[in-house]
C-alpha cells in the first residue's frame, strides 16, 4: 500500500465515530415508576455488560432517594449523576432532580430543567441524545407513568437501529408505556 493510501486510511478512521464499547440502557419512568425501577433491578443480573441510566420524573424541590433504593436491590454500583460523569459497564446512573440530561462521548451532561409549556420531557430529551450517539447500542425501557414522555425518544431509538421495551399491563400508570408501545407498533407496521 502506498504512503498516500495509508495516510488516507488514517484520516478516514479519525473522522469515523468512535466505537461504542457497550450498550447503554435508558430507563424512563414517572408516576408509579419507583416500584417498577426497583423491581427491575432486583431481578436484573449485575454482569450483563451494559450501563443503565435512569430518568425518573422527580419533584424539583426534593432530594431523590432513588439511588439508595436501587442500591438495596442490586450488586451494581449506583450513582446520582454529576455533570461530566463517564458511564461505565455494569453501573447505574440516576438523574438528579430539576435537570435535563444528555450523553456525549460517553459522558453524562446536565443542564437546568426549563419548563416552557408545563410538560416534562426529560425522558424524550435523553433518549433522543442517546439514539444519535449510541445508535444500535441504545436501548430504551419505558416504565409506569402518565402522559407521553418517552414516545418521541422511543421513535428516535428505533429509527437509529436501537432496541425498545415498554412495561406491560403491570404498570400502575399505563399511559407512558402504552404510548411507547403504540409508537413501536406504528414504526413496525410502516417498515
Amino acid at each position: 500500500m502506498s504512503s498516500i493510501n495509508k495516510k488516507s486510511e488514517k484520516v478516514k478512521k479519525q473522522h469515523e465515530d468512535p466505537p461504542k464499547p457497550f450498550p447503554v440502557v435508558a430507563i424512563g419512568a414517572s408516576a408509579g415508576g419507583i416500584e417498577a425501577i426497583t423491581h427491575l433491578f432486583e431481578y436484573l443480573p449485575s454482569n450483563l455488560g451494559m450501563a443503565y441510566v435512569v430518568i425518573q420524573h422527580l419533584s424539583p424541590n426534593h432530594e431523590s432517594i432513588l439511588p439508595e433504593l436501587i442500591e438495596r436491590k442490586t450488586k451494581m454500583k449506583v450513582y446520582q449523576v454529576a455533570d461530566g460523569m463517564h458511564v461505565a459497564v455494569d453501573s447505574i446512573y440516576v438523574i438528579p432532580p430539576n435537570a435535563l440530561m444528555s450523553i456525549v462521548d460517553g459522558k453524562l451532561t446536565l443542564s437546568p430543567h426549563a419548563r416552557s409549556d408545563g410538560n416534562i420531557h426529560s425522558i424524550d430529551f435523553f433518549l433522543t441524545a442517546l439514539a444519535s450517539v449510541y445508535q444500535e447500542k441504545a436501548i430504551a425501557v419505558i416504565l409506569s407513568g402518565s402522559a407521553n414522555d418517552g414516545t418521541e425518544g422511543v421513535r428516535a431509538i428505533k429509527n437509529s437501529g436501537g432496541i425498545t421495551f415498554a412495561q406491560d399491563k403491570s404498570a400502575k400508570f399505563p399511559a407512558m408505556p402504552h404510548n411507547a408501545i403504540d409508537t413501536m407498533q406504528l414504526l413496525h407496521a410502516s417498515r
